[in-house]
């Protein structure tokens, strides 16, 4: 996993901020095959940061675009394509080694957009399998130990 601090890259500075590097020193961000980056902002900030990185291409930013009036929570994530399912649809079409074994769940997870718009037009709130989601294990509350939200999603 790499964190959000880890791609910050001040140009303005001769002592930029590092990613984390092999032991030869080379950087490590940005050499696995893919990178789907959730980011709470606007998209085109991190690729302003990470443009003149090696392999910048494997990065997929996804973020705010400005999608949405007055609509349910988890459909302006929707809409602004930053939902658990737009999410792993991007893993699939990023991953070589899936492509052609994940046609199912793509399509599964198109099936869920299709039901979640009609859910929502047809009884304005988000669907009770997302409305009344929480962390557990099968269906257990798991009581957090601390207030860090880093790894919600």
């Amino acid at each position: 996993m790499i964190k959000e601090g880890d791609c910050n890259y001040d140009d303005r500075s001769s002592d930029a901020r590092r990613s984390p590097t092999n032991s030869a020193g080379k950087e490590v961000a940005f050499q696995v095959a893919a990178i789907i980056f959730a980011f709470h902002g606007y998209p085109w900030l991190i690729h302003r940061l990470t443009y003149r990185r090696t392999n910048h291409n494997n990065l997929h930013v996804r973020g705010y675009k400005e999608e949405g009036t007055t609509t349910t929570p988890f459909d302006m994530v929707v809409l602004n394509d930053m939902d658990r399912f737009h999410l792993v649809e991007d893993v699939i079409d990023r991953v070589p080694q899936l492509g052609a074994r994940a046609a199912y769940a793509k399509q599964a997870i198109r099936d869920k957009l299709i039901e979640h718009t009609q859910y929502i037009h047809k009884y304005g709130e988000d669907m009770p399998e997302i409305l009344n989601w929480q962390w557990g294990l099968n269906g257990k509350k798991v009581e957090r130990k601390s207030a860090d939200t880093a790894a919600d999603f």
